[in-house]
Protein backbone atom coordinates (compact mmCIF):
# COMPACT_ATOMS: atom_id res chain seq x y z
CA UNK A 1 0.00 0.00 0.00
CA UNK A 2 1.20 3.27 -1.03
CA UNK A 3 0.49 6.14 1.75
CA UNK A 4 2.62 8.60 0.56
CA UNK A 5 4.58 9.99 -3.14
CA UNK A 6 6.72 12.61 -3.64
CA UNK A 7 8.06 14.53 -6.91
CA UNK A 8 11.77 14.33 -6.96
CA UNK A 9 14.72 16.29 -9.42
CA UNK A 10 13.83 18.21 -12.61
CA UNK A 11 9.49 18.01 -12.06
CA UNK A 12 9.59 19.39 -7.90
CA UNK A 13 12.29 22.13 -9.22
CA UNK A 14 9.96 23.31 -12.19
CA UNK A 15 12.69 22.51 -14.37
CA UNK A 16 10.87 19.31 -16.64
CA UNK A 17 10.59 20.00 -19.71
CA UNK A 18 8.20 18.13 -22.25
CA UNK A 19 10.59 15.14 -22.67
CA UNK A 20 11.29 14.63 -19.09
CA UNK A 21 10.48 11.75 -17.10
CA UNK A 22 8.62 12.51 -14.09
CA UNK A 23 10.66 10.80 -10.76
CA UNK A 24 8.24 9.77 -8.21
CA UNK A 25 9.66 8.37 -4.32
CA UNK A 26 6.77 6.62 -2.38
CA UNK A 27 6.71 5.46 1.26
CA UNK A 28 4.96 1.88 1.24
CA UNK A 29 3.86 0.06 4.16
CA UNK A 30 3.74 -3.80 3.74
CA UNK A 31 5.03 -6.01 0.96
CA UNK A 32 5.93 -4.23 -2.26
CA UNK A 33 7.82 -6.10 -4.55
CA UNK A 34 9.57 -5.29 -7.54
CA UNK A 35 6.18 -6.56 -9.96
CA UNK A 36 4.25 -4.41 -7.42
CA UNK A 37 6.39 -1.22 -8.57
CA UNK A 38 6.40 -2.13 -12.03
CA UNK A 39 2.52 -2.17 -12.11
CA UNK A 40 2.20 1.39 -10.57
CA UNK A 41 4.58 2.65 -12.77
CA UNK A 42 3.10 1.90 -16.17
CA UNK A 43 0.08 2.40 -14.64
CA UNK A 44 1.07 5.86 -13.72
CA UNK A 45 2.68 6.51 -17.13
CA UNK A 46 -0.49 5.61 -18.96
CA UNK A 47 -2.52 7.55 -17.19
CA UNK A 48 0.09 10.33 -16.89
CA UNK A 49 1.39 10.27 -20.43
CA UNK A 50 4.78 10.33 -19.75
CA UNK A 51 7.58 7.52 -18.51
CA UNK A 52 7.68 7.53 -14.57
CA UNK A 53 10.85 6.64 -12.77
CA UNK A 54 9.52 5.06 -9.45
CA UNK A 55 11.46 3.91 -6.62
CA UNK A 56 10.68 3.29 -2.79
CA UNK A 57 12.27 5.53 -0.04
CA UNK A 58 12.99 2.29 2.03
CA UNK A 59 15.19 1.51 -1.45
CA UNK A 60 17.39 4.92 -1.15
CA UNK A 61 20.63 4.63 0.11
CA UNK A 62 21.22 7.21 2.83
CA UNK A 63 23.45 9.29 0.93
CA UNK A 64 21.07 9.46 -1.93
CA UNK A 65 18.23 9.73 0.26
CA UNK A 66 20.04 12.89 1.91
CA UNK A 67 20.37 14.77 -1.24
CA UNK A 68 17.15 13.97 -2.89
CA UNK A 69 14.99 14.25 0.38
CA UNK A 70 16.19 18.96 -0.64
CA UNK A 71 14.53 17.85 -3.73
CA UNK A 72 11.26 16.48 -2.64
CA UNK A 73 8.03 17.40 -2.89
CA UNK A 74 4.75 16.04 -1.01
CA UNK A 75 2.16 14.85 -3.99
Amino acid sequence: NVFSSSLTISAARGEDTEGSDLDLVVDVTGPFSYYDMASLALALEAVLGCEVDLGTARSLRADVAERASLDFRSI
